[in-house]
């Protein structure tokens, strides 16, 4: 799995040095994209860098299980971002799809999660 790791980071970076050249090269056809916005890609793009970089830092130092359900529990983090950051409200639907979401993935883990001592730090990558 960790032979992956710089393949997805790279590509990862990759993309986003793409995005943001193409983003900021002067093309007369398309619409003049302001600095706040290209500065909100490219934090897109290292945030996805990142999610992947401790995605597998997680399944390198836990169980596949365990950093795949921990991932999945990124409807919790938007949820709560959506209320800290944006004081938004989340809707009954969107509450309800992230609940089956997250109940989905646990039905997918099952009884293959386990935590231990041991394998704190794995989890704790998983979770970021």
């Amino acid at each position: 799995m960790l032979n992956n790791l710089g393949t997805d980071i790279a590509k990862s970076l990759g993309a986003d040095i793409i995005i943001a050249v193409d983003v900021s090269s002067e093309n007369k056809k398309s619409e003049k994209i302001a600095n706040k916005d290209k500065l909100i890609i490219v934090l897109a793009g290292l945030s996805f860098a990142g999610d992947l970089f401790f995605w597998h830092l997680a399944i390198v130092n836990t169980s596949v299980a365990n950093a795949t359900l921990l991932a999945t529990f990124s409807p919790i983090y938007v949820t709560l971002g959506m209320l800290i950051f944006f004081s938004e409200k989340p809707t009954m639907r969107f509450l309800v799809g992230g609940g089956l979401a997250l109940l989905g993935a646990a039905l997918l883990v099952g009884e293959s999660v386990y935590f231990r001592p041991d394998n704190l730090m794995g989890n704790i990558f998983g979770i970021i």
